[in-house]
């Protein structure tokens, strides 16, 4: 693609952008795969958060420190302690299913979110908020298919990180009310390092040079994964990228092949799709409503 139509052309733009933040966050999977032959998951989520939270602080210069003021530190605290868990499950069920597998499952992060805003946090329950979560779990069961094949320990994990995450997109979103988003991102980052570093402790190994240079992979694409999605989100609409996201699983499936030597059946990309459509079904209904005009509410 010429890069004067990247240029020129922002839903285009915004497209590349988001397909460069997944293969970002694939490839972050993937080392996070390949370090764990060396270091256990924890130890990589500590490390991964570490960093992160260190590439964030040249930020401090221009927000200041003032900037990490708040009031609700509690809130930030819980939505850091239920994060760092669903990292660490995510990074462990990475070291005991195909790639592919572990993308699929994950998506559901935005799902769980939706049901829990619904239940947890009295959000409304749209008709749209429904179907995607009925869409959404219809491709969960084609992933897993209970009954019909042997459920993995890596597929547990990976569900329970997703929905561990959705709990936190809720408080996300509440916490922007009233924090900034390089406050909540700073804190997260500062609190899950401090965290991780507790169970890290545990089955600590310092790591090779080698592993040092993987561990700053993953610090560098992290970061990159996040700073593309959020240009992405920023030059164009939510639903206009949104099915760009897909692209994760074909990422997944070509390094699953090259680097793992996996092949994905057919169950994981019919579950995958169906997962990735709840997220296009989700985003659109609730473009669609913000678009609605207010009824006003009637007086006397």
């Amino acid at each position: 693609m010429p890069i004067s139509i990247l240029a020129s052309n922002r839903p285009v733009r915004a497209i590349a952008l988001m397909a460069l933040a997944s293969l970002c966050g694939v490839g972050m999977a993937a080392t996070v795969r390949h370090l764990s032959g060396e270091l256990h998951p924890f130890e990589i989520a500590f490390w991964r958060n570490l960093l992160g939270a260190v590439m964030l602080l040249p930020w401090l210069w221009r927000y200041r420190i003032a900037s990490l003021r708040t009031r609700r530190f509690g809130t930030h605290l819980f939505r850091s302690a239920i994060c760092t868990v669903s990292m660490m499950l995510a990074f462990t069920a990475l070291t005991m299913i195909p790639l592919a597998e572990y993308t699929s499952i994950d998506f559901l992060s935005p799902v769980f979110g939706t049901l829990f805003g619904i239940l947890l946090f009295g959000e409304r329950g749209h008709w749209w908020r429904w179907a995607a979560l009925a869409i959404g779990f219809a491709g969960m069961l084609a992933i897993t298919r209970p009954g019909f094949a042997e459920i993995n320990a890596g597929t547990l994990y990976i569900l329970a990180a997703a929905a561990i995450w959705g709990i936190g997109l809720p408080l996300i979103h509440s916490l922007g009310r009233t924090e900034t988003a390089f406050s909540t991102t700073l804190w997260a980052a500062l609190l899950m390092a401090a965290l991780a570093l507790i169970p890290a402790l545990f089955v600590w190994r310092w790591p090779s040079p080698e592993a040092c240079l993987w561990l700053l992979f993953i610090g560098a694409i992290g970061s990159l994964s996040q700073i593309a999605l959020s240009q992405a989100l920023i030059i164009a609409e939510t639903g206009a990228v949104a099915p760009a996201d897909f692209l994760k699983l074909v990422f997944a499936a070509i390094l699953g092949y090259v680097l793992f030597d996996e092949v994905p059946g057919f169950w994981i990309w019919l579950g995958g799709f169906l997962i990735v459509l709840a997220g296009i079904v989700l985003v659109h209904g609730e473009r669609m409503g913000r678009r609605r005009p207010t009824v006003p509410a009637r007086l006397g």
